[in-house]
C-alpha cells in the first residue's frame, strides 16, 4: 500500500534538476555535433539533437573542458534524456555557467 508519505519519498530520491541553455560539443557515435542542454541533474541531462537514438553512447565536453559520457536513454522529437555513466561527473562546481533559474 502507497500513500501521500510513500509518494514523498520517492519523489525526495529524485535528484534536483537545473533548467539552462548550454550549447555545448558532443560526439554521438563518430559524429562530432553541437546539442543544447536544456536541463541537468547529478545523474543526467536533458539534450537537443536531431538523429540521436535510445542506447547511443555521447560524450559531451563541458565549458571547463571536462569530457562527460553517458547513455541516450529516450529520443523524441528532436530531444533525448542522457544518462551520465558517472553520477559525480556534472557535480564539478560550475561545470554548466549559465544556470538560468535554479531547480525545478
Amino acid at each position: 500500500m502507497t500513500g501521500p508519505k510513500d509518494e514523498t519519498l520517492a519523489h525526495a530520491a529524485r535528484p534536483v534538476r537545473y533548467r539552462i541553455t548550454q550549447y555545448l560539443l558532443a560526439r554521438i557515435g563518430n559524429v562530432l555535433r553541437r546539442v543544447v542542454v536544456r536541463d541537468r541533474s547529478a545523474r543526467g541531462m536533458l539534450i537537443e539533437s536531431n538523429d540521436v537514438h535510445p542506447g547511443d553512447q555521447i560524450t559531451i565536453q563541458l565549458p571547463s573542458g571536462r569530457l562527460v559520457t553517458g547513455t541516450v536513454r529516450w529520443a523524441k522529437t528532436g530531444r533525448a534524456g542522457v544518462e551520465l555513466s558517472v553520477v559525480a561527473q556534472v557535480m564539478e562546481p560550475y561545470a554548466f555557467d549559465d544556470i538560468d533559474t535554479g531547480p525545478r
